[in-house]
């Protein structure tokens, strides 16, 4: 093999190389508005190390006069192919419930962002999340713009 026959076998190994190890590229989130309470319903499934919250909506025409439990993305109405449920997952070693029995008593101490979406539900407040579309469910990748 000649040197330049070398080096550019050298070159293509490296090349190649250096794409296997660069980081996959992220989908974009998109950020939506929504407004807790009406027909917004939300629950937590923990199993083992992850809790997921799944939040129920209706679609919205605009992000601007959402009325209580709908949703939108902010520069446009979601589709009506695109889901009407968002996601979001934490480490469930984060919460911490406590329930008291003789009287009906349930508490959850959350991280910050998992607290913010159960109290916008519960109490109708409009909040703002950045979403992936992953088939079925939109996928909260950030809490807040």
């Amino acid at each position: 093999m000649k040197k330049n026959d070398f080096q550019i076998v050298f070159l293509v190994i490296l090349f190649f190389s250096a794409a296997a190890l660069a980081p996959a590229v992220l989908a974009e989130s998109y950020p939506m508005a929504c407004r807790g309470g009406g027909a917004m319903h939300g629950y937590l499934n923990a199993t083992g190390e992850r809790t997921v919250l799944v939040i129920d909506f209706r679609k919205a025409n605009n992000h601007q006069n959402l009325q209580p439990g709908e949703c939108a993305w902010v520069d446009r109405p979601i589709k009506s192919d695109e889901p009407g449920t968002l996601i979001y997952s934490i480490s469930t070693s984060s919460i911490k419930a406590t329930v008291s029995f003789g009287k009906v008593e349930f508490q959850i101490q959350a991280n910050k962002d998992l607290q913010t979406l159960l109290d916008a539900i519960q109490n109708g407040k409009t909040f703002h999340v950045y979403c992936d579309n992953v088939g079925d469910t939109f996928k909260i990748t950030k809490v807040g713009l």
